[in-house]
């Protein structure tokens, strides 16, 4: 019999410890609630009573707010004096996000190809309200015979938001 006494000691401490854990969480809760007393009966004979004390008044109303931009859809187009990089995009997050930056293969759009326009302009900031969806086109003029692109070449195209999230796409070129 005394050999099982360890065991049934090692058992109830742990249930005791899921106990703890559990009512921790929950006192958590009420807490940012502004419960002060919460009395919460576990089995037929043990009852656990807590009582905060201090100002449980929570002014600060506080959500958690997410950015994600998806990429539906990348292509890339070749025509007779450029490349065309398509990408549409949806922000499915919880934000507004703005997109800073554009790099190619670890380069910024810029320093890639110095002659790039990211939807017909030079690049500035992507402005894309939470919810919105569109593409963000990028063409690369040949610039006399040399080409932005070979055939067979992995390119990264990697999207920068202004708080430093990074969005990757990779694409072979055919």
């Amino acid at each position: 019999m005394s050999s099982h006494f360890p065991r049934v000691v090692y058992g109830v401490v742990g249930i005791l410890v899921i106990v703890v854990v559990v009512l921790t969480g929950i006192v958590g809760y009420f807490y940012t609630q502004g419960v002060q007393t919460l009395t919460t009966t576990v089995s037929e004979t043990v009852t656990v009573t807590v009582t905060l004390t201090g100002n449980l008044t929570n002014t600060n109303k506080t959500s958690i707010r997410f950015e994600e931009l998806e990429t539906t859809n990348a292509f890339i187009n070749r025509n007779t004096n450029n490349y065309t990089i398509t990408v549409s995009y949806q922000n499915s997050g919880s934000t507004n996000i703005a997109i800073e930056n554009i790099f190619i293969n670890e380069k910024t759009l810029n320093i890639f190809w110095n002659t790039a326009t990211v939807n017909g302009k030079p690049m500035s900031n992507i402005y894309v309200p939470q919810g919105a969806s569109g593409q963000i086109v990028v063409s690369f003029p040949d610039s006399g015979n040399v080409k932005a692109f070979i055939a067979g070449q992995t390119v990264e195209i990697k999207i920068q938001t202004a708080s430093g999230v990074y969005y990757i796409v990779l694409y072979n070129i055919p």
